[in-house]
């Protein structure tokens, strides 16, 4: 298949860590959607090695880079995002996590929705429309209402763009490459979770938006998730293990810490929404005396960590 200029100048760049056989099906899926591809892998099993190894058999062009520990998603996310600086014709960095597939013409209608815009000199970042890869539900858009009030927004069938989004999931993210220069890359105090919301809050602090392209579909997976149904209400759980719930707990504080001045609607979201998760973990997830301690170890860490700000330039 004949790629266009301009998927040519994408280069993705994907975080692997402890993969299935599904990472080739991703692959295949992003393959012809993107000039470039690279592979950083944070020191997986060898059975995810040997994945690696049968991927670059199949697509030999796929640039793979072995970290030999892991060093965290922001960290390897800026190792791939440095290393597509190499490619002089690349203009854009797509984010994908390992266990993301894309719809097709995915990029393209990304690319599209920027093209429409009225004000492209504006927008720093691209996302598609999720959807939960078991159940297709939509994962919902996060619109800041006012100052003190976030809304959560699904778009319409129809809505082939929603502009003015507070946030978006780092995978699918497709960011112009001359952002990472103006505002940094990703921070690398926030191991895992959070580093989306960080990087939002700076293309915000530096007046540059965040659009969804309605058309442009991503499946993605978040957690592995559950249904459960009390009171004639259906419940939706996460099930993250114990140490991610450390990790989440502790990236959220450092978060409000960082940016409760530039937003109280940021301290009352994400106070509640931690309220929430607590509850649903007591009452439907296992393991729960040991997920609540690992949230209040990360609150604590959160509240007492002094070096909370690692932000590396090109």
């Amino acid at each position: 298949m004949q790629k266009s200029n301009e998927l040519e100048s994408i280069t993705a760049v994907i975080v692997t860590y402890n993969i299935h056989k599904d990472f080739i099906n991703n692959i295949n899926s992003l393959y012809n959607q993107v000039g470039q591809i690279i592979v950083v892998d944070n020191n997986s099993e060898k059975s995810s090695i040997l994945i690696l190894q049968e991927l670059i058999k199949q697509y030999p062009d796929i640039i793979l880079i072995r970290n030999k520990e892991n060093l965290g998603l922001s960290k390897a996310q800026n190792i791939g995002i440095r290393k597509s600086f190499e490619k002089e014709s690349c203009e854009w960095v797509l984010l994908l996590d390992d266990d993301s597939s894309l719809q097709k013409k995915m990029t393209s209608n990304m690319l599209s929705a920027y093209h429409d815009s009225s004000y492209k000199e504006n927008i720093g970042l691209i996302t598609p429309r999720i959807k939960d890869i078991k159940n297709n539900r939509d994962y919902p858009c996060l619109i800041k209402k006012n100052k003190f009030i976030f809304q959560r927004y699904f778009l319409r069938n129809d809505e082939n763009s929603k502009s003015g989004l507070f946030c978006a999931l780092a995978s699918g993210s497709l960011i112009k490459k001359s952002i990472f220069s103006d505002i940094g890359l990703m921070n690398e105090a926030y191991f895992i979770d959070f580093i989306d919301w960080d990087f939002a809050i700076r293309l915000q602090k530096n007046n540059k938006t965040i659009i969804c392209a309605g058309n442009a579909i991503l499946y993605h997976q978040l957690g592995n998730k559950t249904s459960h149904h009390l009171l004639g209400k259906e419940f939706i759980t996460t099930n993250q293990p114990p140490n991610r719930r450390f990790t989440s707990s502790r990236n959220r504080i450092l978060f409000i810490r960082n940016n409760i001045f530039n937003s109280p609607a940021i301290l009352l979201y994400l106070c509640m929404t931690m309220t929430y998760e607590i509850m649903l973990i007591i009452l439907f997830e296992e393991n729960k005396l040991g997920k609540l301690k690992e949230i209040f170890k990360g609150i604590f860490a959160g509240t007492f960590t002094i070096n909370n700000n690692i932000i590396p330039k090109i």
